[in-house]
């Protein structure tokens, strides 16, 4: 995977634009509320995310294994803990329509700050493409928040991401800010 740096971002941001009345604008917040209002995660919880998760994506959801538990911990687990580890996404795409995708959506529903959303336009800008094979890989997804957290915490992002905040209309943290402008920009860039 190419590392994006934060040159590229500051670049990329100036052609970011939202249309009035996006959805996905309007989702949002509801969605990051759900979970900040919760004192713990449970099935029930996790059942109702997966499908408003799934909401945002061009695929019908199917739950692809049975342990809801073990998908309850780690969400926890990322929650109130931070990081995970590939093991943990592994089990989390097994339960989550075995899709990574869906897995970093709910992830990042589950704890905004730590978690970027990983899908295919995020791929393609920072790959210049994108693979299927590729972007289900949890080291891949791991490497890429590694890369997201490098420039979030270079002092030359703040203004980015306080400019993502005025275009968005309310504030998200640096981690959605940051994996919007790779998503607005990445079928354009390449």
């Amino acid at each position: 995977m190419r590392k994006v740096t934060v040159e590229d971002i500051i670049r990329d941001e100036a052609s970011v634009q939202f249309e009035p009345g996006d959805s996905y604008l309007l989702s949002y917040p509801e969605f990051i509320a759900y979970f900040a209002n919760l004192d713990e995660i449970t099935r029930h919880n996790l059942i109702i995310a997966a499908n408003f998760t799934y909401g945002w994506m061009p695929t019908t959801f199917a739950f692809k294994s049975q342990d809801f538990a073990g998908g309850v911990a780690i969400l926890n687990a990322a929650r109130t803990e931070g990081a995970i580890g590939e093991r943990e996404l592994s089990c989390l795409r097994k339960l989550i329509h075995n899709s990574l995708v869906g897995v970093s959506k709910l992830l990042h529903f589950v704890n905004p700050s730590l978690y970027a959303i990983w899908d295919r336009r995020v791929c393609t800008y920072i790959n210049g493409s994108y693979s299927h094979g590729e972007i289900q890989k949890p080291r891949n997804y791991l490497a890429y928040l590694h890369n997201c957290h490098e420039i979030i915490n270079d002092g030359r992002f703040k203004p980015v991401h306080a400019s993502m905040n005025r275009k968005i209309g309310y504030d998200v943290t640096a981690c959605r800010a940051l994996e919007l402008v790779m998503y607005k920009t990445g079928n354009r860039r390449r």
